[in-house]
């Protein structure tokens, strides 16, 4: 491990050796050439072993020009330092969880092909390109969390300021045109999720409390309701209080471990219902028991499975009888991605039919096999009784198109 403490040893001798710039020559040098001629990005701006963890990195009285917001700055970066402090983030994350090799994880979850190429890892190519999708949806919540502490904190100052009688600081800076909508929307969906993921109070999905109220259990009304969000990300993102009765809300990722190592790094914290337990889908059954949940919720992560179909018989079994799973996923993300990273699978609701389908072609460049399912037949077939699959297409608050579906379990499904 890089911050063992010989290696620390070694890094802080480094250091403390390098040779000083004169302020005047500052301004010829970008922080790549300024900073990590001599240093090592991966320590010094790390969230946790950098500003606060290593002082020496910028608290040198011989390089006095050298500051954490000058040298952490990664939109001076070069893309080599970049990509390699991305990567380094990444796999100190797995590390810690101990996924040092990019395969242990695929083989910890029983996700590994029969007949991989094991010149390397020992995984086949499909695992390796779902494994590059993990470190781009690991520095996606990075970069997102990060962002909600920032505005989280500025909102505490803010109060704290009107409680003392004076005026919120003014942080809209000038800007040379205005913002797009990309923009806009990123400020909407992080304000969104300061307001469900980290309150305990934050109401449930409209949809979600809508499919509770249509399965309520008339007999024993004051019975709490548990919910399961499946392949929630590094929090869970559908709120935890609901009107009509008591509910307990759970969280699972198969990246539960790193996206919590994640969380420690930055410092947020959230309701603890909201954490994910570190659980495969596939392997839900084995962990809950069977007919376990009152409802299941699945949102952009069916289709990010190494195995779909395995993970939705999964998360049937774990529905109790009589009840429903929601599923709200992108369309046909896989075309949209070029079937790269995580995006191997297409999820779309039939034209005409409604029926919900799980397709791709053959793509050859990352080993992928043609499939074209109608996911309610095939979870039939597999004897897991279904009484209604019901499918449509709408537009979400963003403006993006979703698919959604509705599976109910039958009311007398026996346990396999």
């Amino acid at each position: 491990d890089f911050f063992s403490s010989s290696n620390m040893m070694r890094f802080l001798a480094m250091i403390f050796v390098v040779s000083w710039r004169p302020p005047e020559a500052q301004a010829q040098y970008s922080p790549t050439d300024i900073c990590w001629e001599h240093m090592l990005p991966w320590v010094c701006c790390h969230p946790r072993f950098g500003q606060g963890g290593h002082t020496p990195c910028f608290q040198n009285a011989n390089l006095p020009h050298l500051t954490y917001d000058f040298c952490c700055n990664q939109s001076a970066w070069s893309g080599e330092v970049v990509m390699a402090f991305h990567e380094e983030l990444r796999m100190s994350w797995m590390r810690r969880c101990g996924h040092g090799n990019p395969g242990d994880l695929v083989r910890s979850q029983g996700l590994a092909k029969s007949g991989a190429d094991d010149d390397n890892d020992g995984i086949d190519g499909e695992a390796r390109a779902w494994l590059d999708g993990a470190g781009f949806e690991f520095m996606y919540f990075f970069e997102l969390m990060k962002d909600m502490l920032k505005r989280e904190a500025a909102r505490k100052e803010d109060l704290a300021l009107a409680a003392r009688g004076r005026r919120p600081r003014g942080r809209a800076r000038r800007r040379s045109k205005p913002k797009t909508v990309d923009e806009l929307q990123y400020e909407i969906e992080i304000e969104a999720l300061i307001a469900i993921a980290m309150n305990a109070s934050a109401p449930l999905l409209p949809r979600i409390q809508e499919l509770l109220r249509a399965s309520l259990d008339q007999e024993n009304p004051m019975r709490p309701l548990r919910i399961l969000d499946v392949g929630s990300g590094p929090f869970s993102m559908i709120g935890f209080h609901f009107a009509d009765a008591e509910v307990q809300v759970e969280a699972t990722d198969i990246f539960g471990c790193e996206y919590g190592q994640i969380r420690g790094d930055l410092g947020i914290e959230f309701p603890n219902q909201a954490a994910p337990r570190p659980v495969a889908t596939e392997d839900l059954h084995k962990v809950y028991g069977e007919n376990a949940f009152d409802l299941v919720y699945c949102s952009n992560s069916l289709d990010h499975m190494r195995d779909p179909v395995k993970g939705l018989s999964a998360i049937l079994k774990v529905v109790k009888p009589g009840k429903p799973v929601l599923l709200v996923h992108r369309p046909n993300v896989g075309v949209l991605n070029n079937y790269s990273g995580f995006h191997h699978w297409n999820l779309d609701s039939e034209a005409g039919t409604g029926r919900f389908l799980l397709w791709r072609p053959d793509f050859p460049t990352f080993h992928l096999e043609a499939v074209h399912l109608d996911l309610g037949q095939t979870m039939l077939d597999q004897g897991i009784p279904l009484v209604d699959v019901r499918t449509r297409i709408y537009w979400d608050n963003e403006g993006n198109d979703q698919v959604e579906a509705i599976l109910w379990k039958a009311v007398d499904a026996p346990s396999s």
